[in-house]
This record gives structure tokens, sequence and C-alpha cells, in this order.
């Protein structure tokens, strides 16, 4: 939906073919959001209601109730806003564990996943929001080690590898920092920003993962999801640095 948002508004004309295709991932949207899943993660023990995954399903319910608004068409739309609404309120309600101050990876846990570091970025909550703050700095409790993030923690994700230890997740890394920078603290977004650069091998390339203490590269390699959200980090963080330059 994000994908197709950008192309309306890049020029691009939503055929009667593409909206058949945006009513069809709706409905699929609102017919599976309540299903337990694997997560982002795609983990190998029980299937659980991940909160990233009810976000996700959000995200696309509520990008197809906004093109069927901007094109005039959709005869859906109502019920579509009927089950966006739904699946907001689910999220608020069962996401959020009140003990812990902040999302949780999953309905009833009470541990953090670096995933949910998406909830500003596709639109469910600002970046200044009281709660995204307080998960955020949970998030940095919890999976943060020497300056980069694990996705989540092993010993508390039963992701059927055994429980042992893996390396800290660029990717998540630098959503963090892409967060940082969308609530102005521009400074230590660099920051971190910088210190995913020193990981990349002698052409540029990055892992997925790599080991907090040593730097070594661990996991897929090269990883195309790293390379985009070094992309995606590197033009907001410029944007941001620029507009801050000219105030």
């Amino acid at each position: 939906m994000i994908a197709y948002s950008s192309y309306l508004r890049g020029g691009g004309e939503l055929t009667d073919d593409i909206w058949s295709a945006i009513e069809q991932i709706a409905d699929r949207a609102v017919k599976n959001w309540n299903l337990p899943d694997c997560g982002i993660w795609e983990v190998r023990g029980p299937m659980k209601h991940f909160v990233h995954s009810k976000v996700m399903c959000w995200r696309a319910v509520d990008g197809a109730v906004a093109l069927g608004e901007s094109l005039e068409r959709g005869a859906e739309l109502e019920r579509w806003r009927e089950a966006r609404d739904q699946i907001r309120s689910s999220i608020l309600r069962d996401g959020w564990n009140e003990e812990i101050g902040s999302f949780v990876q999953f309905y009833g846990a009470r541990h953090t996943d670096a995933s949910l570091l998406m909830i500003p970025f596709v639109g469910f909550l600002p970046p200044t929001d009281a709660r995204m703050r307080a998960t955020v700095k949970r998030i940095r409790e919890e999976l943060e080690e020497d300056g980069l993030i694990r996705r989540y923690r092993p010993d508390r994700t039963d992701d059927g590898l055994g429980g042992g230890q893996e390396g800290a997740f660029l990717m998540c890394t630098l959503w963090l920092a892409g967060y940082l920078t969308m609530i102005g603290e521009i400074e230590e977004a660099e920051q971190m920003f910088q210190r995913v650069l020193t990981k990349a091998n002698s052409l540029g390339l990055f892992s997925e993962m790599v080991n907090p203490q040593t730097g070594e590269m661990l996991g897929n390699f090269p990883q195309a999801f790293t390379h985009l959200s070094l992309i995606h980090t590197a033009r907001n963080l410029d944007a941001a640095i620029s507009a801050a330059a000219r105030a």
C-alpha cells in the first residue's frame, strides 16, 4: 500500500487492475489480521499474535482506505474503515503492557522486539507519542549492546532455534537511527548511522548481523534488507541535517 501511494504521488495511474490488487490485499488483511502467525522473523516456535504483524495489517487497510478516498472509488470503504479501527483498538489494548510501560513483541508478552520500531514509520502512532518513546526506551534497555540493536532476546523468544546467542541486526540498528532522526535527535542518529557504516566489508557490503563485540559478520551476506534500510536512513538523515542547517 505504501508503494501504491508513492506511485500515485509520483504521477502514476492506479488502473482498474491495480485497484483490484488493492482490494484483494485489503480484504486479505481484514480477513486474517486476528489470526496468530510467525511474525516478521518467521520464528519456528508456536504462532502468536505478533504486534508488528497486526500493525502491518492496520497499515494495509488504512492505506486502502486512503487510496479509495483519494480516487473516489471502492464500495468496501466503510467495511475497511470499521476493520481498520478494530485492528487499531486491538493493538492499543492488547499490544501494550501496562506493567512494563511498553508495547511488546506479541499479545501477553513482557518483552520487546525491534520490529516495534516500525510503528511510527507506518503512521500508526506519531514518533513523539509518549507510548512510542517509552517503547523505544525499553527496546534500548533490552536489546542494545555496544550501540547496536538485536532483533529480540533469544532467551525470551521461542524461535525454534534453541535459544542460542545471535548477533545484532544492522537493519534494526538503522531503524533506531531513523526513529532518532524523526524525533530530532540528529546527532545521536548520525553517530549510530556512522557506527553501522564501520560494519561494511572492503567492498561496502553489509551482512545481516554482526557480533557486537568483535564486528564479525554473521547471518546472510550480502543482506538486501540491510542495504535498503541504509539507503532509507541515509536519505532521511541527510534531509534532517540539511533542514537543521537552514534553520
